[in-house]
This record gives structure tokens, C-alpha cells and sequence, in this order.
């Protein structure tokens, strides 16, 4: 399941998608149309998440986690800016 929160301020946009599940690998964003500037991040973590397109939906590309490093058990937010 994903949550989908998006804020505007100034000329900048910023979405928070919440998963439950665990992010392995890959998570498309099927709400989120995809922009070659999107930039995303996991929050409580320092690991870079790659946005790539599938379908016209931002696809995020998710490096190996370990989830005794992440600051949650239960939910998984993504912070996406363009």
C-alpha cells in the first residue's frame, strides 16, 4: 500500500509516498508521473534512491537496505522534490 502527500511552496513540489511494505529493489510510484528532475530521498536514511521512469510513473531504484539501520520497522517514507 502507498500514501501519497504532496506539498507546494514557491516553485517547488514535494511528494511523500509511504509504503508498509519493505522497499526492496524497486518501488513505482503509480500516482506520481515521472519528470527528469525529480530528485528522492528515504527518509532515515543517508542511501541514495535513483528516480527512472517505467511507464510514464516514477520508478524508484533502491539500493541494498539494511533494516536494523532505518529508523522505522512498520513505514517507509520517500520524499520526492522537483
Amino acid at each position: 500500500m502507498n500514501e501519497y502527500k504532496t506539498k507546494k511552496s514557491n516553485n517547488e513540489i514535494t511528494v511523500y509516498a509511504v509504503s508498509t511494505a519493505f522497499p526492496y529493489r524497486e518501488l513505482l510510484l503509480e500516482e506520481v508521473d515521472y519528470s527528469p528532475g525529480i530528485k528522492a530521498s528515504l527518509l532515515g536514511s543517508d542511501e541514495t534512491i535513483t528516480v527512472a521512469e517505467k511507464g510514464g510513473k516514477a520508478l524508484l531504484l533502491i539500493p541494498p537496505l539494511n533494516p536494523d539501520r532505518l529508523a522505522s520497522e512498520y513505514l517507509y517514507t520517500f520524499k520526492l522534490t522537483r
